[in-house]
This record gives structure tokens, sequence and C-alpha cells, in this order.
């Protein structure tokens, strides 16, 4: 083996295992560990697998060292159980094996690749790649993936590009193999650097939408705490006061002053009245987001009509309650801000595990599309244009049904989702 090959070969199993272990990730969930720590663990299979393949070169020693190292780092790395784990780790090197025979089988003739069997190996890592896309895809329910799908073509045009440079170099190449493996393994770190940004980039947009989830579910639970806080103290202050206050009372009763004994009790009513919440069905979640969100449509001096029907236990997992209601209602306020006449209709049932929500409000008539999505007029449209395509996801979640339809004025939402009772 040449000092080419072996770069080559080295290069090669990066890829090879990166793949590897982005198959394990549709079936387990990664464990929180230091990030460093978990780099030291894919090192240390890709130096075991690579020095064992150096070492003997021999195919059953190199796929069982393979094995191995991936059974190791996944029960160190990943959540599930023993054999969850093991039939992930079997599989992602199952599919790696298919598609490079798949490749020999069906293009194992081809001048190309009796001129460079390495051509092959990157013909087998981008078939396989495709594959691992294509699953992910199929797989998105189970997986939070907020990237758009431009970065799909984007990869695919890459893996595309990388075939044919990879062709045109061992052609261009054809004296001087050294330096076609040299072109090769530039080619695989490409694809390597590639595909890791493209994860990289994917958990930016998890945590930016997670973050102002977050940020959401705080302020709406700060304003539900603040009605209970206030409507608590007023009741302790009325109990402390309310000898004196019965004593007055009844020395204007005494002394036949009724209007001014009426007087007073009204100002002891007023005192009373506290902010008042929009909504209460005793199922804390829905209240502390509609109460939050009405609160700003009547800041407004937006009509809010509301008719909800659900019952107080958790009948959907609260983030995806959240986000749904969340960018909903978010976007129905972006849209009243622009018009004078302001409407809101929110309707909430929840019965026999069907969910439903209609949301109608007044907009300026003005509707931007980009395909068949509706994209956001604000200028920062890097997360805000997400809202309603977070909803779909969350609808698509559960088969649901997602219509919107302009009538008189209103741009009305109308959702229909199943779902069953969440034990939390």
């Amino acid at each position: 083996m040449t000092i080419t090959e072996a770069v080559f070969s080295a290069i090669f199993n990066i890829l090879s295992i990166y793949i590897g272990f982005r198959v394990i990730k549709l079936f387990l969930h990664k464990k929180e560990v230091n990030s460093v720590y978990a780099m030291i663990i894919y090192s240390s299979v890709w130096i075991f697998n690579w020095s064992v393949y150096y070492i003997f070169n021999q195919v059953l020693l190199t796929i069982a060292s393979l094995v191995l190292g991936m059974l190791i780092a996944t029960f160190l790395l990943y959540e599930g159980s023993a054999i969850k784990k093991i039939v992930a780790v079997v599989s992602a090197v199952a599919l790696g094996m298919v598609c490079e025979n798949a490749i020999w089988i069906l293009f194992g003739q081809a001048e190309i690749l009796q001129m460079n069997g390495a051509i092959g190996s990157l013909f087998s890592s981008s078939l396989n790649i495709i594959l691992v896309l294509a699953l992910e895809k199929c797989f998105k329910f189970n997986k939070k993936d907020y990237v758009s799908p431009k970065s799909y073509i984007n990869i695919i045009m890459i893996v595309a590009g990388s075939i044919v440079l990879g062709e045109i170099l061992v052609i261009q190449s054809a004296d001087n193999q050294g330096m076609a493996m040299v072109g090769l393994s530039v080619i695989c770190l490409i694809d390597v650097s590639t595909y890791y940004i493209y994860d990289k980039i994917n958990e930016v947009y998890i945590q930016r939408l997670e973050r102002k989830s977050m940020e959401q579910r705080v302020a709406m639970y700060e304003n539900q705490l603040e009605l209970m806080e206030e409507s608590q103290r007023k009741i302790q202050l009325l109990r402390h006061d309310m000898k004196n206050h019965l004593l007055l009372i009844q020395s204007y009763i005494d002394k036949q002053e009724y209007e001014s004994a009426q007087r007073y009790l009204m100002d002891v009513t007023d005192y009373m009245k506290v902010k008042e919440a929009h909504v209460q069905t005793n199922n804390s979640e829905v209240d502390a987001i509609l109460n939050y969100k009405i609160e700003q449509a009547e800041t407004m001096g937006c009509e809010v009509e509301t008719k909800i029907q659900i019952p107080d236990v958790c009948f959907i997992p609260k983030l995806d309650l959240n986000i749904l209601l969340g960018n909903l209602l978010d976007n129905a306020i972006e849209a009243l801000s622009r018009v004078d006449e302001r409407y809101l209709y929110i309707g909430l049932k929840y019965q026999k595990g069907v969910f439903t929500v209609r949301i109608y409000n007044t907009f300026d008539g003005k509707l931007v599309r980009q395909g068949e999505h509706f994209v956001t007029r604000k200028q920062d449209n890097t997360i805000h244009g997400l809202g309603l395509q977070h909803v779909k996801d969350v609808v698509k979640k559960y088969d649901g049904e997602l219509v919107t339809e302009v009538e008189e004025g209103l741009f009305k939402v109308s959702i229909l989702i199943f779902t069953e009772v969440v034990h939390s």
C-alpha cells in the first residue's frame, strides 16, 4: 500500500464512519456529553478501524473492528436499550456494505473503476449519504430538523459534483495514480466538511427555535403568575383590614348614611379588582399561552372573541402546543398591527382524541407567498419566516390537516390534529 493510498483510505474512513453515525442517529438520541469527550470517542473508533485495515488489510477483520468500535461508541454516547443500539450499529454498517457492493456489481466493469478502485469507494459513499438523507426526511417526525429543503438540494449537488470531479481526476491522472489519490482524498475531506457544517447549521436552528420557545413560555408563565400574585395580595390585604371596613360600614348604617356606606362598598370593590385572566380553563399551559397573547392583542385595542372547550389535562406535549398556538397567535398579532379595525377569534376544542384549532384575524389584504408557503413581511426573516413552517411540522407529526383561507377580510387558519391524553 503506497503512502497516497494509505492517506486516501484514512480520509475515506473518516467519511464512512461519519455517515455510519448519521445512520445511528436515526435510531437513537445522543446523550448530553462534553463535545471534546465525544470527539475523542469518535476519533478512537476511526484510528482503531483504520489501523486494523492498514496492518492486516483483511475485509472481515476490518468490518469486525468497525462494528466493535461503533458499538462501544454507541453505548458510551447514545441513549436506548442494548438491543436497539446493536440494531442501529448493524444497520449502519450493513447500509455501507450494501452501497459499496451495489456500486461494484452495477459498475464494476466500468473503465473508470478499473483505472482506479478508489473512485468506486467515493461512488459508494455518495450513494450512502444520499440514502441517509432520504431516510432522515422519511423519519423527520422523530427528528428535529428545521433546515430549509434547499439545503438538501445543495448537499446532493455537492455529492454529484464530487463524483464528476473524481472521474475527471482519475481520467486526467491515468498515468499518475498518486496524484489521483491525493485529489480523491481532498474530495473526501470536502464532503466530510460539508456534511458536518450542515449538521451544525441544523443544530443552530434547533437551538434558536428552542430558545425562542423557552423565552415565550417564561413570559407567559410570568404573566399568569402575576395575575395570581396580585389576586392573592389583595385578598390578604382585605382580610387584614376586614374588621375595620365592617366597623366603618356599620357606623354609616347606624347613622342612616346609606349613600356613604354604598360609596365605601364600591371603593372596596374597585380596590379588589385585579387584572382579569381572559381565559380560565384550568389547563395551565393553555391559560398561560392564551392570556399572554390576548393581553398583547387587547393592548392594541383589538376585539377578542374566544370559544374554548378543552380538558384540564395535558392532551398534547407542551412544546408542540406552544409551537402551535404561539406561532399562530404571533402571526395573527403581527397582521393586526397593520390594520385599524382589529378582531381576533380563537377557537379551541378537544374531544375524543381530536384537537381543533381555529384562529381568525383581520388583516390588510396583503399576503406574500413563496411557492406554496406564506412568507413573513418582517425584515428579519431568518427566524420569523419559520413560524408557519414549524406549525406545519407539528400538524404533520400528528397526521393532521392545516387549511388557510381568506374570507370577508379575515385571514383564517384551521387545524385538525389527532392526539391522545399525555401523562406528564
